[in-house]
């Protein structure tokens, strides 16, 4: 069976109504060792389908599997449960790639490093991926977006609206990148357990991971978990021990993750660091005009393309409610930022 006659199969099983506990049980039948030729061709032959079929034409989004479109160092993760088969929008590729990964609610800190990280990491032609989740995935996409290339990897069908309000996001990061799924469109979200075979991608996608802000019981631990597993490097940005939303970050770091306070410490990590990132090449200063109030550009240092309440603002720059309020509105009134009910954004 040629590759392009396995993602045909694939394709044609799929449509049947083929899923992952049937490739699951397969490969369980076959063994782990099993390749992906002999796996196709057993859950063929249960299905009693003819061989060999031809390609399907390409749809959007289009079907790869493993030793057809997909990337060799997913492919190579077969043995260690890699999937078989992923949707795809936009271009994968085997370029250098790191994840980013965190909590869904991390503090205005973790935001600011995870959009700097993703930032600084696609300057230096590096990949970006990560979950799409809101928090630190979304942040670290819309670091990225700003200079290079980023990767979401699903856990629901492409056409699902979820995380929900992300369809312009998900749509610029498969004209900048790639956007991924092992679910066939319209397959929502039937288990969490979705997300955690999701992460397995994650992490077989990239080079190393790298995990900004993360709980005790974070589905970003379960992905370093995997990354380490595949022996792939596993990093932590520190953050203080008071921090809830850091206690597996922490935890990360006393089992060994290699601490990382930058793009440039990643760069190095992964033996990239002759590369030219966006902390080279541009201030870390957010430019703010000169006639700001002190309060205004205070404030304004804080904010950025993820939400922030003004309460949590003023914690963060140890200012009243009410004089963060004032700050927001001159802010407003310059056309700097935009107040919608999740919160505050930069413009």
């Amino acid at each position: 069976m040629t590759p392009a006659e396995r993602t045909a199969t694939v394709a044609a099983l799929l449509a049947e109504g083929l899923d992952l506990r049937d490739v699951g049980a397969v490969r369980r039948r076959l063994g782990m060792d099993a390749t992906p030729e002999a796996v196709v061709a057993e859950l063929a032959r249960r299905r009693r389908l003819a061989l060999p079929l031809t390609r399907p034409r390409d749809g959007d989004p289009r079907l790869i599997t493993c030793g057809d479109g997909m990337p060799d160092r997913l492919a190579a993760t077969w043995s260690q449960g890699g999937p078989l088969w992923l949707w795809v929008r936009g271009a994968l590729d085997d370029g250098p790639a790191v994840a980013v990964v965190g909590t869904r609610t991390p503090s205005l800190d973790g935001v600011r490093i995870a959009e700097a990280l993703g930032e600084g990491l696609a300057a230096a032609g590096v990949v970006v991926v990560s979950g799409l989740a809101r928090g630190i995935d979304q942040a670290a996409h819309r670091g990225a977006l700003r200079v290079g290339r980023t990767v979401a990897v699903l856990g629901t069908g492409h056409d699902v609206d979820y995380p929900r309000d992300t369809d312009e996001l998900r749509a610029e990061i498969a004209r900048r990148g790639a956007v991924a799924s092992e679910y066939p469109p319209g397959h929502g979200i039937r288990h969490r357990s979705q997300f955690l075979a999701r992460n397995r991608i994650l992490a077989g996608l990239a080079d190393a991971v790298v995990v900004v802000e993360a709980g005790a019981r974070s589905g970003a631990l379960n992905t370093a978990g995997l990354a380490g597993a595949l022996g792939r490097d596993v990093m932590a940005v520190p953050s203080s021990p008071s921090n809830r939303a850091a206690a597996g970050t922490l935890a990360l770091l006393v089992d060994g993750a290699i601490p990382v306070r930058d793009a440039d410490d990643v760069l190095a990590a992964v033996g990239l660091d002759d590369r030219t990132t966006a902390t080279q090449t541009r201030s870390a200063a957010v430019d703010v005009p000169d006639a700001l109030p002190p309060d205004a550009r205070a404030v304004l240092e804080l904010v950025s393309t993820v939400p922030a309440t003004p309460s949590a603002l003023a914690q963060a720059v140890d200012l009243e409610p009410r004089q963060v309020l004032v700050a927001l509105s001159v802010l407003e009134d310059a056309g700097l930022v935009t107040q919608r009910h999740s919160g505050v954004v930069r413009r």
